[in-house]
């Protein structure tokens, strides 16, 4: 059987992440599976002219790719979660959305990364080829995507919205796959826009390849709160402070206090264990 030791060392490669992703969190199913280490190791964040452009360059190529968002939510429910862990190891971008996992990025795993927002994810890959590319939006009420199709059409005169769905808030069936794949391939967008939140849009993601055909899967959570205008995002001040946690938390205390002290107390003590770590083996 591997062990803790040989999968610490093989998740330091791209070959040994999916095997680190896998095996180590299955491990221990109820509780902290990863290391925050491993976990960091499934990011493989970009600046965010290079996300963008690897995006275009899956859809002139006809390819296709996934593309999640990790903040600390993510990195923490991926400690917890196998299926979460071997959704993220497999998909072709995971960006540093969140100022405290591009720090820990770069002062325990020694790979400085920048933050990447979805947000800014969002308006930047919008902004390309207005006209060409189409975009589909998938996630959220019928009234958030109501709004977020205007406010995107109004910000991006001439964008193409090959269309909407909103999903069930339910646990899916087989048959509520089926709709959302007919939904989106009767369209035929060059990038599905996926706003379920985590962890629900990356195992939908990672579920759907090779059933939607669409060359770009992007997670992008909150986003269409934000861009439709239902909920505001922080201040640039704060955003460049790694401060827009606080701003949400302020303004949503009853939805996010418990999970932030949860998800944010974990992460802490993760990387105290690391730093005690890196000392011990120094």
């Amino acid at each position: 059987m591997t062990s803790r030791g040989d999968l610490l060392g093989v998740a330091h490669n791209s070959a040994g992440r999916r095997e680190a992703a896998g095996v180590l969190a299955s491990m221990s199913p109820s509780g902290v599976g990863l290391s925050l280490e491993l976990a960091l190791d499934l990011v493989r964040s970009r600046l965010l002219s290079d996300a963008v452009a690897e995006a275009e360059q899956w859809i002139e190529a006809g390819g296709q790719g996934v593309i999640c968002f990790a903040n600390v939510h993510v990195i923490e429910m991926a400690r917890r979660s196998a299926r979460l862990a071997d959704a993220l190891s497999r998909a072709e971008l995971v960006l540093a959305d969140g100022a405290p996992v591009a720090w820990a990025l770069g002062h325990l795993c020694r790979r400085p990364s920048p933050r990447v927002a979805g947000s800014d994810f969002f308006v930047a890959l919008c902004g390309r080829k207005v006209g060409d590319y189409r975009h589909f939006l998938l996630g959220s009420t019928p009234q958030t995507l109501l709004r977020l199709d205007s406010a995107v059409r109004h910000r991006f005169p001439g964008i193409l919205i090959a269309g909407t769905h909103s999903p069930a808030f339910r646990s899916w069936d087989e048959d509520d796959y089926a709709v959302a794949v007919d939904a989106v391939n009767s369209a035929a967008p060059d990038i599905v826009w996926v706003g379920m939140g985590a962890p629900k849009q990356e195992l939908w993601m990672d579920a759907m390849r090779g059933r939607v055909s669409a060359p770009v899967l992007a997670g992008v959570g909150a986003v269409f709160d934000f861009v439709s205008g239902e909920k505001r995002r922080a201040p640039l001040a704060l955003q460049r402070a790694g401060l827009e946690w606080a701003h949400r938390l302020a303004c949503e205390p009853r939805r996010l206090a418990g999970r932030y002290l949860r998800t944010n107390t974990t992460f802490l003590l993760g990387v105290v264990g690391a730093i005690i770590r890196q000392e011990l083996r120094s």
